[in-house]
């Protein structure tokens, strides 16, 4: 019994010993931590610390993500980068950015009143010479926001005691990723001309782009919801303008805007169709519309000269399906 109780109290006083290390470790990074921030505060309060917004778009706005997946709707995070001067204060804005970032939001456009502000959580940081980059959760912006019935601009906000600088105002806009129906994320979709397309065909996966081939009906509930089958006159207005080359095996269509590198456009793989079981002609392009015609239903055709929306008796046939939203 005394053997026992003498492995019980060693055992109790190596645990001690462990936490006090431990104790006495962690009040060491809080010193540190704090130093941090005292050193901070002085740097801000002489007014010698700056932040510069890097815009990631070339309007100067920044993305907010939104997933539209089956019924479910989930806001993403968005980043915020900034060229911190003098450099090397970027690494200890980062060291303690829990203790000091804070993101501040005002909507532009009326909610209750215009100037309604907003708090929005800071996830993360880093830094890399001298450029923060600050990971925002999105999920305290209003619902409006995403409707485009409210604007939102925010200001990146760092506090050392009594002392805070501010960046300037960032615009958001809110941008629509596809989710395909395995629940994966594709990406963002594209605005031609006010509709937005899916940036790839319905069943497309990073090894097979052409997707899935479905005939005319069941074209018509192919996507997920919250998508729809293009119609007749989506098909005639991307297609205006687009662009291809023999070896492509696909187009580039940009709507009223001639292609370009910088222009929305959307890649439309030449896949092909399915017929009996077997895919055919791949390297032609064919996808359907939603839209029934007098001798079938409409279809864009391409085959190596301007794409074309025309109807035909082959309902029948397998073909891709590209997805919009209004």
């Amino acid at each position: 019994m005394k053997n026992v109780l003498k492995k019980t109290a060693a055992s109790f006083a190596i645990a001690s010993m462990l936490l006090v290390t431990s104790c006495k470790s962690y009040d060491k990074d809080i010193q540190r931590l704090d130093g941090r921030v005292d050193h901070l505060a002085e740097l801000i309060q002489t007014g010698n610390v700056s932040l510069t917004y890097i815009p990631s778009r070339l309007d100067g706005h920044e993305s907010v993500p939104y997933y539209v997946g089956g019924d479910n709707v989930s806001i993403g995070d968005f980043t915020l980068k900034y060229d911190v001067v003098p450099a090397e204060i970027a690494d200890e804005i980062m060291q303690s950015w829990q203790k000091c970032l804070s993101v501040k939001g005002v909507y532009t456009s009326t909610k209750v009143e215009a100037g309604d502000f907003v708090s929005l959580s800071v996830k993360s940081a880093s830094a890399v010479d001298g450029v923060l980059s600050v990971v925002v959760s999105g999920n305290d912006i209003d619902e409006k926001f995403f409707d485009g019935s409210i604007s939102l601009g925010v200001s990146l906000q760092v506090t050392s005691g009594s002392n805070t600088i501010r960046s300037e105002y960032v615009g958001l806009e809110p941008s629509t990723h596809y989710v395909g129906e395995t629940g994966k994320d594709m990406g963002e979709a594209v605005n031609i001309d006010g509709t937005l397309w899916a940036p790839v065909n319905v069943g497309a996966t990073s090894e097979d782009l052409n997707g899935s081939y479905f005939t005319y009906e069941d074209a018509k509930t192919a996507c997920p919801n919250g998508w729809n089958t293009p119609s007749k006159s989506d098909l005639e207005n991307v297609s205006r303008h687009y662009y291809t080359l023999p070896d492509m095996f696909g187009y580039y269509l940009s709507g009223s805007a001639d292609y370009s590198s910088g222009a929305n456009s959307i890649f439309l793989p030449a896949a092909g169709f399915k017929l009996g079981g077997k895919i055919l002609n791949v390297g032609l392009t064919f996808y359907w519309s939603s839209t029934m015609g007098d001798d079938g239903p409409y279809y864009l055709g391409a085959t190596g000269n301007d794409p074309a929306v025309i109807s035909g008796p082959y309902a029948m046939n397998g073909l891709p399906v590209r997805c919009v939203k209004k």
